[in-house]
């Protein structure tokens, strides 16, 4: 006992009798514990009923917890939903938030489930606070409020909850937020960038990278948003594995390329689907500076780049072709761009008639080839014709 110290069992017991709620609710709590008397549950929820009848707002907790918690049974008045109704309605959020749940399940009781996550929301349940954004931002079982739920994705990225700030964060980076529509803050996008990079998402790496690499809203820090442009890269983000990949293909005061690495993270983003990545992948594998790569990957990856047509890329491909040693199928894109004087392509098919590859040696074409190509300033098509011609 605590507040009923001073009075004797006697005493508190004859308070109960008369039907106050607070002894009554002491009396329930020795029948819970070892001493004074034998431990008897049973007796303990006859005197919480009593109390809870009064709305004595302990005794309905701990009698809701007990037939929670099944150590006795749940019967006569209060029920268990009688008892998780009124103790919603003084203003428990979690049961407020319990209750809410159990009715959106019918489209009968939407309505009280609303009010209730309202409720919640407004006490601060960061449950209810998510759920009703989420609600309101796709429109279920309410009308859409964008501007609604990004009140409520603020009071819980103010909670310090890292999805909505994320969320936030992009909307003041890219204008999106729609109470401010193209309205940006930069500041504002940082700040809330920086209480969602707890939670480790390669979004919010990426934003951060950005942000610092353009002296968005924060001090411009290149070496920052290299370190956070790597973070969502090695979580596998693709368009961050592109830019990773070709951040390390490029040299400067700091560092040296490191195209064996860069192929390693463009291949993260080709995988998933990245056509610029697939594109670059194809050039180390033609300057041999990728490291080991998978010839008939490359050679897919190749084949897919060409279908947007363009004479850099099937020529990409007939290279390609060409270290495969698919000669045939490299000579056909190859002389179709020689024949338009293309000086490469002029070059190309010089040198495979003196090579013999894919078609019979034959040094007349292959002179014939070369000085084209010598006429359109191609120097190694010069240096040929000097050394065999």
């Amino acid at each position: 006992m605590t507040e009923w110290d001073s009075m004797t069992i006697e005493n508190l017991y004859l308070s109960a009798e008369t039907g106050d709620p607070a002894a009554q609710f002491e009396v329930a709590k020795l029948y819970l514990q070892d001493s004074p008397f034998e431990k008897i549950p049973q007796v303990a929820v006859k005197w919480l009923k009593k109390a809870s009848l009064q709305d004595y707002e302990d005794a309905m907790r701990k009698l809701l917890e007990l037939y929670k918690s099944n150590m006795v049974a749940a019967e006569g008045q209060p029920t268990v939903n009688e008892l998780m109704q009124k103790l919603a309605d003084s203003g428990d959020a979690q049961l407020q938030m319990e209750l809410a749940n159990s009715y959106l399940q019918n489209a009968d009781t939407s309505d009280r489930a609303i009010q209730l996550l309202e409720k919640a929301a407004v006490s601060g349940n960061l449950e209810a606070i998510l759920k009703l954004a989420d609600m309101y931002q796709k429109g279920e079982q309410v009308a859409v409020n964008h501007k609604r739920a990004y009140e409520l994705y603020e009071k819980a990225a103010d909670a310090g909850n890292p999805e909505s700030a994320n969320r936030l964060g992009f909307a003041w980076l890219y204008g999106q937020h729609p109470s401010y529509p193209k309205q940006t803050d930069h500041e504002k996008a940082f700040s809330y960038f920086t209480i969602a990079k707890k939670d480790g998402k390669p979004l919010t790496y990426f934003c951060l990278s950005q942000m610092y690499h353009d002296g968005l809203g924060v001090k411009q820090d290149i070496v920052k948003s290299e370190e956070y442009l790597k973070m969502a890269a090695d979580l596998k983000m693709p368009i961050a594995c592109l830019e990773y990949g070709r951040y390390l293909l490029s040299a400067n005061e700091t560092q040296e390329a490191d195209p064996s690495q860069a192929a390693k993270y463009l291949s993260i983003a080709a995988e998933k689907g990245d056509t610029t990545a697939k594109s670059l992948l194809v050039t180390l594998f033609l300057q041999g500076i990728g490291g080991s790569m998978d010839a008939e990957k490359v050679l897919a990856y190749a084949k897919e780049v060409a279908e947007d047509g363009t004479e850099q890329s099937r020529m990409k491909l007939a290279n390609v072709y060409h270290i495969t040693e698919q000669y045939t199928q490299a000579l056909e894109i190859m002389k179709e761009y020689a024949e338009q004087g293309n000086a490469n392509a002029e070059y190309f098919l010089g040198y495979c008639f003196i090579a013999g590859q894919g078609v019979e040696k034959d040094f007349k074409t292959a002179k014939d080839w070369l000085k084209k190509a010598s006429e359109h300033g191609h120097p190694k098509a010069k240096q040929l014709m000097k050394e065999i011609f």
